[in-house]
């Protein structure tokens, strides 16, 4: 890892600036880390969950009885994937698997909105049709 002496913020070895904000990094020295493997520390489970909970979210928006579960999963698929986006750094592994798991419940979250507005919008015509 390169720390900033700017932001003091944790980059990967191969960067040349600061991915926060920009100053050069090549004078400062490497401080070595603790290898982790791609699936075994927390973030990446918590990208894994994000993705897992943004698929089901996709899935089954369009069932009546599973429309607020979905809902409910795709906004916490969508918490873990920030958590886990802002744990990982750019270039670590996990960091796609992170960013899939946020688009995914945000996709989901999406779906279901538009599904309840649906649902709620047929039932509100039917009454007033009849």
């Amino acid at each position: 890892m390169k720390i900033c002496p700017n932001c003091n913020t944790a980059n990967v070895d191969t960067v040349n600036f600061c991915t926060q904000c920009g100053r050069p990094l090549g004078d400062v020295p490497v401080t070595p880390q603790k290898q982790h493997a791609a699936v075994g520390n927390d973030d990446n489970i918590f990208a894994l969950a994000s993705l897992i909970l943004g698929i089901f979210s996709i899935i089954t928006y369009w069932a009546a009885y599973f429309n607020v579960l979905s809902l409910l999963a795709g906004i916490v698929g969508i918490l873990l994937g920030i958590k886990a986006r802002n744990s990982i750094l750019p270039g670590e592994k996990g960091r796609g698997l992170a960013n899939a798991g946020f688009v995914c419940s945000v996709i989901g979250v999406i779906f279901c909105c538009i599904g309840v507005f649906t649902c709620t919008l047929c039932s509100v015509c039917s009454t007033y049709m009849h």
